[in-house]
């Protein structure tokens, strides 16, 4: 399904993933790009977002309401069925985040407070634990409470070799629609919270519900690490009109959603909320085809945003 493309190119590069300000090869010239199979950051021209804007503002939503509704009401039960069918054989492992977010790290690099104690992260939308796992054997002063929406998620987690209840805990929470579980999660007791390519998957409706619960419960001065899909993304650009819930909102092939951002609406979207801004840029690549001549144009959204101490 070529609507995956982002997710399935995401797979490949993460293991590299980085901010742009780390890598080097810079792609300013697109009559450079068949130099190489990948360029790690792109500079787009006026007359390169032109097109995408066009692009997408020829889109037009033909579903009726009800059919955007009920993928809205159903949203769970899609991803169960994405989980039922792919497992934990979708995802490569997120072998970098620790090293990518310094704040997951902690000032010590085992996941520990400078004082030496352990501390609590929490993953929205944890999937089957591609990030879970390497992350618990990365650090190990750190307790991870993971969450999903998806029921199926969550029992391949828990039931997965390497799941330890003395350092995990994975729950079911639909955080776009219901209050924090706080058996599952106490307000004010996370440390830093991850959200790699799970905002996305959000109706734009239930998004600052979802940032005001975050909000809750973080500790102040506690971080969110942010990785999402960015405005003109290449997977953007491949879907087809019959596949638009709305603005920048799409619907895969088997029914789960992905939005694509702008730097600026998730600034507005988190401050709104109560945090403030330490981190907010695009990461934009270029893969090539060099034997088909193809240029591929992908855009992530890279962000922190914490939550302030008192006074």
């Amino acid at each position: 399904n070529s609507e995956y493309m982002g997710t399935l190119v995401v797979a490949c590069m993460d293991p590299a993933a980085s901010a742009p300000p780390r890598r080097n090869r810079v792609l300013t010239d697109e009559e450079d790009a068949m130099q190489f199979n990948a360029w790690d950051h792109a500079e787009w021209d006026e007359e390169k977002f032109r097109e995408c804007e066009e692009k997408v503002a020829a889109q037009r939503v033909v579903l009726d309401e009800a059919a955007i509704e009920q993928y809205d009401a159903q949203a769970a039960d899609y991803w169960d069925k994405f989980y039922q069918a792919n497992e934990t054989r979708f995802y490569q492992r997120r072998n970098y985040l620790h090293l990518e977010f310094d704040d997951v790290r902690g000032p010590n690099g085992d996941g520990g407070s400078a004082s030496g104690e352990g501390r609590t992260l929490l993953e929205v939308g944890c999937g089957t634990g591609s990030s879970v796992f390497p992350l618990l054997k990365a650090l190990p002063k750190l307790f991870v409470r993971a969450f999903d929406f998806s029921a199926k998620a969550v029992e391949l987690v828990r039931t997965h070799a390497e799941y330890d209840a003395s350092r995990a805990h994975a729950f079911v929470w639909d955080i776009a629609k219901s209050d924090v579980p706080q058996a599952d999660v106490a307000l004010g007791s996370v440390d830093v919270a991850l959200m790699i390519y799970v905002l996305s998957a959000i109706a734009p409706a239930d998004m600052a519900a979802v940032a005001a619960r975050m909000f809750a419960v973080l500790k102040p001065g506690g971080v969110i690490c942010l990785r999402d899909y960015g405005r003109y993304d290449l997977a953007q650009m491949r879907f087809k009109e019959a596949r638009k819930l709305g603005d920048h909102f799409y619907v895969r092939g088997e029914g789960t959603r992905v939005y694509f951002f702008t730097k600026e609406e998730l600034a507005a979207l988190f401050e709104a909320a109560g945090f403030e801004t330490l981190e907010n840029g695009y990461d934009r690549r270029v893969l090539t085809n060099r034997k088909r001549k193809i240029t591929m144009f992908r855009v992530w959204c890279q962000a922190r945003f914490r939550k302030p101490l008192p006074g």
